[in-house]
């Protein structure tokens, strides 16, 4: 298995990723739920926010090709970014954030 190179500093040993995955997993209803309140109250268009709903939803789908095919997982991420011009770095990050924090804390 290769962990992409993203992950590999400072490096997560491969039981500590497949929690992560795990969670992400188990918490799908309740984080989307989560996720949808958030975007509801997003000042953003309309088209801002089916784009990264859209990117939210490429997140959690295919959050699990990272430990064995991060490639193709970026080649993905990369073409769904593309496609989307109203998604800047901003909401980029703010979807991944969202993705952390609100949907998922394990805290």
């Amino acid at each position: 298995m290769q962990i992409p190179a993203f992950l590999t500093t400072p490096l997560i040993p491969h039981h500590e990723l497949q929690q992560i995955l795990d969670t992400i997993h188990s918490g799908y209803r309740e984080g989307l739920a989560n996720w949808k309140v958030k975007l509801s109250t997003l000042h953003a268009s309309e088209e801002e926010k089916r784009s990264i709903h859209e990117l939210f939803q490429f997140l959690i789908r295919n959050i699990s090709m990272l430990p064995s095919q991060s490639e193709e997982f970026e080649k993905k991420f990369l073409h769904l970014i593309r496609r989307r011009a109203v998604l800047d770095n901003g909401r980029i990050i703010l979807t991944l954030v969202s993705l952390r924090r609100s949907s998922w804390d394990c805290s």
